[in-house]
């Protein structure tokens, strides 16, 4: 329980930091750009490691590094590159960015795993895994959640047949006949329209739609929704703000943060001037 607790304030982190380039904006988008190997020494970014073989280090990947001792990570706390202690670097193998094993077990955000079946699991994206017995989302067991009529929806959504679940949590209150998911967070049934958990009281359900056209194997800070009365900022922290005067019909994005309708620009919720709509349309 507690390692699991740690896994989850880790990926909370995550998704405060995170950008619309990386899963981890604190961690370098680009690792190699990040490291510099001279005269045999590894530095990362300002941080000398010095445990390092400057001749056989290499990146493996936005995460993971390694060389011939030793497997390093980049902590989402203190960005600072680590070694991965206790596991063995000959059998070190990549599943997942939260996922890897070695010969002895697996590893969920480097904290070893000890209650999956390592010979059966399987990674269905980038938060949810099951082996022969349950269902996870990253290393917690997801209660009563029945395996055989599974549905994943997409990286934050999965279904079976009695309820939609958003990170591992049931949306209590949604109608299954009715939901679907509309892109990205946001959910909705024949009642309401969600963004992950919280409902957007004030959005109407059969219009909804979110604009931008969003890469789901990224986080994005923001992103323009509409329906046929209004048109909203969504944030991924699911805070939903009414863009007060913009026009519904003729509201259109110029790139992927400034928009304009027949009256106004904006940068977001925010009316700016009709130059930098003219400028950043060139």
């Amino acid at each position: 329980m507690k390692y699991i607790k740690y896994i989850l304030l880790m990926l909370t982190l995550i998704l405060v930091s995170c950008g619309d380039d990386s899963v981890e904006q604190g961690v370098s988008n680009d690792l190699d750009k990040a490291v510099k190997v001279e005269e045999n020494k590894v530095q990362y970014k300002q941080q000398e490691l010095k445990e390092a073989d400057g001749e056989t280090f290499t990146t493996l990947n936005n995460y993971y590094s390694k060389d011939k001792n030793n497997i390093y990570y980049v902590g989402m706390f203190d960005d600072k590159m680590k070694k991965f202690e206790k596991i063995s670097t000959g059998s070190f193998e990549i599943i997942d960015w939260c996922y890897v094993k070695d010969e002895n077990g697996v590893y969920c955000l480097w904290v070893e795993w000890k209650d999956i079946d390592k010979e059966n699991l399987e990674v269905l994206n980038d938060f949810y895994a099951k082996d022969s017995e349950s269902i996870y989302f990253l290393a917690k067991k997801i209660e009563n959640i029945d395996m055989e009529s599974l549905e994943v929806l997409n990286r934050y959504f999965i279904k079976d047949k009695n309820w939609i679940y958003y990170w591992g949590k049931k949306l209590e209150n949604i109608d299954l006949e009715t939901a679907e998911v509309v892109k990205w967070m946001y959910v909705k049934d024949k009642d309401n329209v969600y963004c992950s958990l919280v409902p957007i009281q004030w959005a109407d359900v059969e219009t909804f739609e979110v604009l931008q056209d969003i890469d789901d194997s990224r986080m994005t800070e923001t992103t323009y929704l509409k329906d046929k009365n209004s048109v909203y900022v969504g944030s991924k922290m699911c805070i939903v703000k009414k863009i007060e005067w913009a026009n519904p019909e003729t509201f259109k994005i110029i790139n992927g943060e400034y928009s304009q309708d027949d009256k106004n620009c904006y940068k977001w919720e925010e009316v700016v001037e009709q130059a930098e709509c003219k400028n950043e349309s060139k």
